[in-house]
């Protein structure tokens, strides 16, 4: 498992569109989020994501979010 930096681009519950930190931005778009505080679901916040066993995009998860 790694982890990624990233930010929310948007965000609409149970999902999120997440714009990667990096050199060569990449947005990843319907990011399941494993967070029940619905209120710092919002665009600009910073995120860190699971990206799970096989680094597929469909299986990555947001588990935390900060300002």
């Amino acid at each position: 498992m790694s982890v990624l930096r990233g930010v929310i681009a948007a965000w609409s519950s149970p999902t999120a569109t997440i714009r990667l930190e990096g050199s060569a931005p990449q947005t990843i778009t319907t990011t399941k989020v494993s967070l029940d505080a619905v209120a710092s679901m919002a665009a600009g916040r910073k995120v860190l994501l699971d990206t799970g066993d096989h680094n597929d995009p469909a299986d990555f998860v947001i588990f935390a979010v900060w300002a």
